[in-house]
């Protein structure tokens, strides 16, 4: 195994195995269709372009399958708008951006659907004004008050984990200011509930009717430590995982998903025949599988 495949110089940036091997796997996968495509009487630039396709939806579908997979592994709090965590500095520019867009939507080739001014565009900007103050509200937030978030500490066991096993419970701490969401992973089916190394501990603030208390890393970490937990990791609920494509985390069928629905819709487009395409491009899937394999075994899957 070889799961870090190198690390460039200068830097100690690590080249992940899997990741490369994809990348090596759509530049052969490329370069044998677009030869096919040539003997076959298509335009192999269509190829290259379809290869751009390929690659972002590929991509996105690999990493949407792996998070479905794995799910208990990723936090997806930072989506929880309903928290009332949201930067009021943050949701005014958010706004004030939704405004700056319709006024000057005629001078946007972007919006040249929408230069019109009906129901639809008014409508259309509504939403865009709404989704930008949220995602301002909350990344201002985040970046204003990181301590006040909730804090997720994780222990892992050295058995396996299966998902299907996850049990919780809530706990309040004694001072009632913080609440502990304790997740139990056992390492198989049957095991009992309670292993002290093999817990994930959810912290987030108690509210009553003052409002929410707030807390630090410190407190967390005193909080585990009083209870005798041992932990891997102790980090801000509202985490980046989820985008981390560069630590790991694809899947090929989700890719594979991802790659056709990327060629219908490119050959939609294109006014191009799909059956065709299929057949030049159908080696060039067996390679990259090829290709992805060796990453598999690269990482030790």
């Amino acid at each position: 195994m070889r799961p870090v495949l190198f690390r460039i110089p200068g830097l100690d940036i690590p080249i992940f195995a899997y990741g490369f091997m994809i990348m090596v796997g759509f530049l052969v996968a490329i370069f044998i269709a677009t030869k096919r495509a040539r003997k076959a009487g298509m335009d192999p630039n269509n190829i290259l372009d379809l290869g751009i396709y390929i690659v972002v939806f590929g991509v996105l579908g690999a990493r949407m399958f792996f998070i479905i997979q794995f799910r208990d592994k990723f936090g997806f709090e930072i989506f929880n708008i309903f928290d009332g965590n949201l930067s009021v500095i943050g949701i005014l520019a958010g706004l004030g951006i939704g405004a700056a867009l319709y006024f000057y939507r005629k001078k946007l080739k972007l919006f040249k659907r929408f230069h019109d001014n009906t129901v639809n565009t008014r409508v259309f900007f509504a939403v865009v004004a709404v989704l930008t103050a949220t995602v301002l509200g909350r990344a201002l937030y985040i970046a204003i008050t990181p301590s006040s978030t909730k804090i997720v500490a994780i222990t892992r066991s050295r058995a396996e984990f299966y998902p299907d096993s996850l049990h919780s419970q809530e706990v309040r701490t004694e001072d009632r200011r913080m609440v502990t969401r304790v997740m139990g992973r056992v390492s198989k089916p049957g095991d009992s509930f309670g292993k002290p190394d093999t817990h994930a501990y959810e912290f987030r603030p108690a509210r009553d009717r003052t409002g929410p208390y707030l807390f630090t890393y410190k407190e967390a970490q005193d909080w585990l430590l009083q209870q005798g937990v041992v932990y891997d990791e102790l980090r801000p609920a509202y985490n980046l995982m989820l985008f981390e494509i560069w630590k790991g985390g694809l899947v090929y069928y989700g890719g594979v998903i991802g790659a056709v629905l990327a060629a219908l819709y490119f050959t939609y487009r294109r006014k191009i025949k799909f059956w065709p395409l299929a057949d030049i491009c159908a080696p060039s899937v067996a390679a990259g599988l090829a290709c992805g394999r060796i990453g598999c075994f690269l990482n030790g899957c």
